[in-house]
């Protein structure tokens, strides 16, 4: 049985992905693992949420492209019996240092995205380089059955050859307590709330929610709140402005507690254009709150299980979502079965599926 385990990312800065470390290293030391985090840099939200039995190993670098002869070094000097890669970029980084050093460890690489659907010249030039280096990882991971099978398919590895472990999201110690309201007066009257959150970027679509939701008001009022914050905040709020919504639609940026909005939320949306295995949408059920979702590729299917657990509505389609929503608040499916669902999620089946790995 392995017994020294690192987990490999930038930082901890707070995202889908760095959660996933953080749970699963708290995980990993709960079920009786010597766990190290390697780090570029030992920052992030994330940090203070990490278990005190989990070392931090910073890389003192700003930049991927850095980081190949520090993790050469901590593989050679640490001897680490497995290392689990998270995202492409790292990934790469991981198989390359651990060929440099002989082969030392074992290197399980994970993919949190469905990679096919960016278009960057970075994604490219990484699925591209990817594409001949998986072979030499000892295990590929897709965060859900869709992920696995775009994996298979731009990596061209075998599909049976990629073993598909949900996202560690559900802790019953972190959802069974009860939270007071946000400081946001809107979640103190009778009229509906909508939640959303995530990274402001074009892969979460925030544009097409908003414009959904000035849909919806034809047939009801509500209030609108997108938690998180990015390169595209101020053009949302642009957008909410010139639809005459700015005392409708509030943008937060970064809040420490998004559980708090999600259990005081009547409906919680995920409008993303793609995705790997969306946290924040098992969290939004974890707490009891009826969600809707874009069928993007992929996760939310699986998650919602094709419909039965929340609303799933076309991509980029403002009037299906509009009315996804109003279905939604009409008629929300109960708490107690969207909380059970939840916990096909948890932590701990994550661990044991890595431990099967290991």
């Amino acid at each position: 049985m392995v017994g020294q385990v690192a987990l490999f990312i930038p930082d901890l800065t707070i995202g889908g992905a760095e959660r996933v470390v953080v749970n699963l290293s708290n995980g990993l030391v709960k079920a009786g693992y010597t766990v190290e985090l390697v780090v570029y840099r030992k920052d992030g939200e994330l940090l203070d949420q990490l278990s005190t039995d989990v070392c931090v190993v910073e890389l003192e670098v700003d930049a991927v492209r850095n980081s190949l002869i520090p993790l050469k070094s901590y593989i050679s000097s640490r001897n680490p019996e497995a290392m689990i890669c998270f995202m492409t970029e790292n990934n790469i980084i991981g198989i390359l240092a651990n060929i440099w050093v002989g082969g030392k460890t074992s290197v399980i690489v994970t993919e949190h995205n469905t990679q096919s659907k960016k278009k960057s010249i970075s994604a490219k030039r990484d699925r591209f380089i990817a594409k001949y280096l998986y072979e030499y990882a000892d295990s590929v991971v897709g965060v859900s059955e869709g992920v696995s099978d775009d994996v298979s398919e731009w990596a061209r590895l075998d599909r049976q050859d990629i073993s598909t472990i949900y996202n560690p999201v559900v802790q019953r110690n972190t959802f069974n307590e009860s939270r007071d309201q946000p400081d946001i007066n809107w979640y103190k009257d009778d009229i509906p709330l909508i939640l959303s959150a995530g990274r402001h970027v074009e892969q979460k679509d925030f544009s097409t929610l908003i414009k959904s939701f000035n849909n919806l008001l034809e047939y009801r009022d509500a209030r609108l709140v997108i938690l998180g914050e990015g390169e595209k905040s101020k053009e949302y709020e642009r957008l909410a402005e010139n639809l005459g919504l700015s005392n409708k639609v509030c943008l937060p940026g970064y809040v420490d507690d998004p559980y708090s909005h999600m259990e005081h939320a009547d409906v919680f949306v995920l409008s993303s254009r793609w995705e790997g295995h969306p946290l924040v949408l098992i969290e939004a059920m974890a707490c009891g709150t009826p969600v809707v979702s874009t069928d993007c590729p992929h996760g939310p299917a699986e998650v919602l299980d094709d419909g039965t657990y929340g609303q799933l509505v076309p991509v980029g389609d403002e009037s299906k979502l509009a009315e996804g929503i109003r279905q939604t608040l009409n008629s929300p499916i109960d708490s107690k079965k969207l909380e059970e669902r939840s916990h096909d999620f948890s932590v701990k089946a994550a661990v044991k599926k890595y431990e099967q790995i290991l």
